[in-house]
């Protein structure tokens, strides 16, 4: 369903004309590879004011990035300790990261957006280049701040900050070494889809929101115009903002969980209600 979506939703090229999906249980034609980047933290009140977060994210992509420009996914993690210890399951029961930036001896950083990896190395073997960001310092299991309990406007404004760079590398280079690649001139901003779990689904509502908003500075921090071509959210939360977050205007699917221990009470449902009620979407979008 996941893959399905956003490959109908974002793919600009001969499937979407003739409105055929690709089969999106099998690999696409493209060899793929993986790298990170890790920024140097530090107070970006454009992010969250008088706290330190990290612009840090795994990019997943074609092996031989083709002339001309690939599609763009960006995925989100939801709330989560940050620092784990032991393997086969790494336990993963402190917190440190979130404020200092370290973990203690034994302990290692809690790599979940490295856990999208099978999503995003399926997704990258079609031609899409997919940006899997960590949120673990100042961000994951720390305190709320006033309107934003669940610290998801936060996390809005992270991917927000994320694409800001993503769109200077590809607008003007610089991109970082460890990417072992040259972003610039490779990414098409005009298919942009959002992926989100649990409080990353809020969040990448939010996203779209902020970037939406009257008089946002967003488009403009931006140097390419964003054009978002679908969100899918993941056993998301809803509520944890002092704003009410829908995705009117985009196609937008979720799939509640049915054993998940967390948000067992399926707050996910909650943005489909208001959306099949509100009037805002016109012309319609898909909703599922």
């Amino acid at each position: 369903m996941l893959c399905a979506s956003l490959l109908c939703a974002g793919w600009p090229r001969a499937n979407a004309r003739a409105q055929v999906a690709p089969d999106a249980t099998a690999a696409g034609p493209a060899a793929t590879t993986s790298a990170e980047y890790k920024l140097p933290a530090s107070v970006d009140p454009d992010i969250l004011a008088g706290r330190t977060t990290e612009l840090w994210a795994r990019v997943y992509r074609p092996a031989t990035l083709s002339a001309g420009t690939h599609p763009l996914i960006v995925i989100l993690h939801g709330n989560h300790a940050t620092c784990g210890r032991g393997s086969s399951p790494r336990i993963d029961d402190r917190v440190d990261y979130t404020s200092s930036g370290t973990c203690p001896l034994g302990y290692v950083v809690a790599p979940s957006h490295a856990g999208y990896g099978y999503l995003a190395d399926k997704l990258a073997s079609w031609g899409y280049i997919v940006v899997s960001i960590n949120a673990n310092r100042g961000i994951n299991a720390a305190a709320g701040v006033s309107g934003d309990s669940g610290l998801n406007l936060a996390r809005g404004r992270l991917i927000l900050k994320h694409l800001q760079r993503l769109s200077e590398w590809n607008q003007n280079g610089g991109t970082p070494s460890t990417l072992g690649v040259e972003l610039k001139g490779h990414i098409d901003f005009s298919h942009v889809g959002l992926v989100g779990h649990s409080r990353g689904g809020e969040g990448i509502r939010a996203a779209y929101n902020l970037y939406r908003d009257s008089g946002s500075a967003w488009p403009t921090k931006i140097l390419s115009r964003v054009d978002f071509r679908a969100l899918f959210e993941i056993g998301p939360v809803d509520g944890q903002t002092a704003r009410v977050l829908n995705a009117d205007g985009v196609a937008w699917s979720v799939l509640l969980p049915m054993c998940d221990g967390d948000v067992s009470n399926l707050q996910g449902i909650r943005p489909y209600d208001r959306m099949m009620r509100s009037t805002a979407d016109n012309p319609p979008r898909p909703k599922s």
